[in-house]
């Protein structure tokens, strides 16, 4: 970390630019820290909601957006037809998005 700090400070000084420009930069190139922890707790809601679909549609997910498979491998995984992936994709999709927007009417009530 040290290192690292040092090689900024280099570089800074052989540029010209300004701490107060870097300092800006660095803060507005990243999400801020609320919005990190508001993205971790989506994460886990919608990987709660997933686990609650049937299996079906829950592996087809977690293949497709945890572990990034491509669609012609889970075809192959899953020994289904690419035309049977697209459905169940599609199917558990919706299924989740339902899920989702029930968890939100209920938490909108209280």
């Amino acid at each position: 970390m040290l290192g690292t700090f040092l090689l900024i400070c280099t570089t800074v000084e052989k540029s010209g630019i300004s701490y107060e420009e870097i300092v800006e930069e660095l803060s507005d190139a990243g999400p801020s820290i609320e919005e990190i922890l508001m993205n971790k707790e989506s994460f886990a809601r919608v990987e709660q909601k997933i686990k609650e679909l049937h299996p079906s549609y829950a592996d087809i997910l977690t293949l497709k957006y945890f572990y990034h498979y491509e669609d012609n491998e889970i075809s192959r995984i899953l020994s289904i037809t690419p035309e049977n992936f697209r459905t169940r994709l599609h199917r558990a999709r919706h299924s989740l998005i339902k899920l989702l927007s029930q968890n939100q009417e209920v938490e909108n009530h209280e």
